[in-house]
């Protein structure tokens, strides 16, 4: 969480709030309002945007800029990118290193 919150903050302006969502599950939620209460006790503005739908309604918001960011398993990496058969994901190191190489962290 600590890459995800610093590239956000590298990338994000002074004054515009980071978009901060979830899937419509719980545990996205409780992951997505602690990240909320971290940036905001920083500081930094948020829009709430948690629990926005199932994962195509949160990815297509992210693709679009709309979100800026959201809690995800590591593991869905494989189902965003239609990389399920792939071997990357049986090894934790691959799966960080692929992440990174697609910009997801």
């Amino acid at each position: 969480m600590a890459a995800c919150l610093s590239t956000v903050l590298s990338t994000a302006s002074a004054n515009d709030p980071i978009v901060a969502s979830s899937k419509i599950d719980t545990e996205g939620s409780v992951l997505g309002e602690l990240i909320i209460q971290t940036l905001e006790r920083n500081g930094i503005p948020t829009e709430d945007r948690l629990q926005l739908g199932g994962s195509c309604v949160v990815r297509s918001a992210l693709q679009a800029g709309e979100v800026g960011l959201y809690p995800e398993y590591t593991g869905n990496g494989a189902f965003f990118f239609d990389m399920t058969d792939s071997p990357v994901w049986n090894s934790a190191e691959n799966v960080v290193n692929r992440r990174l190489a697609l910009a997801i962290v």
